[in-house]
């Protein structure tokens, strides 16, 4: 999270540290965990050897990252790893449906949870950067229910995986009822 002009607060670093100055130490730090998760507005403030450091821990480490947010800034270097092509902004305004594939990222849905009744809904005001054109090998996680257009995809990258989500929250799913709350939880579980 981005705190002050040339200051990032970070969770999980190994030194325990909370407000760091950019990103330094990232590179070696990420080799320790499995999994990454990063807005895509962050990324093209990463030095170019933190980007290698990414690339390497999808490719060859075969860690999970999960982008989210527009894909429009992210630097040349990093394309390769999105499972689309390119995305486009959709401004939301009221309530729309939402289908979650059975096939989730890494196991399928074995609790039934993420796809109980009723459907999950993206609710506006909000932006959204659904996919416009998916990769030769991705596939949709999460889809509009009207237009089966995508709306999180995932893709194989070397040893790993990447997810794109074109969405920055799902903590409304919560707030819906008992039921998307279990919900929200498996769905996340199931992402992680």
């Amino acid at each position: 999270v981005k705190s002050g002009p040339n200051s990032f607060y970070t969770v999980g670093l190994p030194d325990g540290s909370a407000a760091k100055k950019g990103f330094t130490g990232v590179e070696k730090s990420c080799k320790d965990y499995d999994g990454i998760l990063l807005e895509l507005r962050v990324l093209p403030r990463l030095s170019a050897e933190t980007q290698a450091a990414l690339v390497t821990f999808v490719a060859a480490r075969g860690g999970g990252l999960l982008l989210f947010g527009p894909s429009g800034t992210l630097p040349e270097s990093l394309r390769k790893l999105l499972p689309l092509s390119r995305s486009e902004k959709r401004d939301v305004r009221g309530r729309i449906p939402l289908q979650i594939s059975s096939n989730l990222v890494f196991d399928q849905d074995k609790s039934g949870l993420v796809h109980a009744a009723p459907d999950p809904v993206v609710a506006g005001p909000q932006e959204l950067w659904p996919v416009a054109e998916l990769k030769p090998g991705a596939r949709p996680v999460v889809v509009f229910k009207d237009t089966q257009q995508p709306l999180v995809a995932v893709q194989a990258y070397g040893s790993g995986r990447v997810l794109y989500a074109g969405l920055e929250s799902t903590w409304s799913w919560r707030l819906e009822s008992d039921i998307g709350l279990n919900r929200h939880n498996a769905y996340w579980q199931n992402l992680l």
